[in-house]
């Protein structure tokens, strides 16, 4: 199934023998991976699909022991659907890889060229409200490699992008915690938010619009968010910035 088709649908060891030197600059999709892709079985279901079914491992890049991973695994491509893209993995300790407790089942057109490693993209994540986000740059990473992987961003974008979904995680930790984020926080917010949809209003909506979902993906974290703007209505916080404002903020 492809990325933005799941997206849309939802509106959901063994011990290295050294850590690499570089794991901090790392980009996120490599910090937390799935490898060694195994063909388990493979059957006819159509004249023109056949059905594969995979295993695969799991290597932890960073020096964070994560709890309770699973895998929801996707595609960009147009000739292959997942019949089964999730899988458990359980905790994995830092610079360590895993084999995933579960195998994940996918149809490929026969004329296509297929490769699990090239054509399937792991995300990983687990049902705290916290999430997974091994750089630690308070945007979890099942947001951050959907988006980056989904859209061409510019800098400013980028930035945009970042400041908006570490803003929406915040918000759902904080509330869990018993926290209200600032009047500040919101308004700064508020402006990151129109400046990036200057340049592309469509381009930002749709991406505001994923990350939204993506951030508040469990009953748990939507719960929290539910609870945040149902106080955010009786305490009055919003306050969006005049257009003055927000387009002196821009140009800044």
């Amino acid at each position: 199934m492809k990325l933005r088709s799941l997206i849309l649908a939802l509106i959901g060891g063994m011990a290295f023998a050294a850590p690499p030197a570089t794991a901090q600059d790392l980009p996120v999709s490599e910090l937390l991976k799935a490898v060694d892709y195994q063909l388990v079985s493979k059957k006819r279901v159509s004249r023109t699909e056949f059905e594969y079914e995979y295993s695969f491992s799991v290597e932890n890049n960073t020096n964070q022991d994560l709890e309770g991973v699973f895998a929801t695994v996707s595609t960009n491509s147009d000739k292959v659907v997942l019949t089964d893209n999730s899988a458990d993995v359980g905790n994995i300790n830092g610079f360590s890889q895993k084999p995933a407790q579960d195998t994940i089942k996918v149809r490929v057109d026969r004329r296509a060229r297929f490769s699990a490693t090239n054509d399937l993209i792991a995300n990983f994540d687990n049902d705290t409200v916290e999430g997974i986000d091994t750089n630690q740059n308070g945007v979890r990473d099942s947001v951050e490699v959907y988006v980056l992987t989904e859209f061409d961003l510019s800098e400013a974008e980028r930035t945009y992008f970042f400041n908006a979904a570490e803003f929406l995680q915040n918000v759902v930790e904080q509330y869990a915690n018993a926290e209200m984020p600032t009047s500040q926080e919101i308004r700064e917010n508020e402006i990151a938010k129109f400046c990036f949809k200057q340049a592309d209003r469509l381009k930002a909506q749709e991406i505001l619009m994923i990350t939204r979902i993506l951030t508040i993906d469990s009953d748990l974290r939507k719960q929290a968010d539910d609870q945040y703007r149902n106080r955010l209505s009786e305490i009055g916080l919003v306050q969006v910035p005049p257009p003055s404002e927000l387009m002196q903020a821009c140009q800044s």
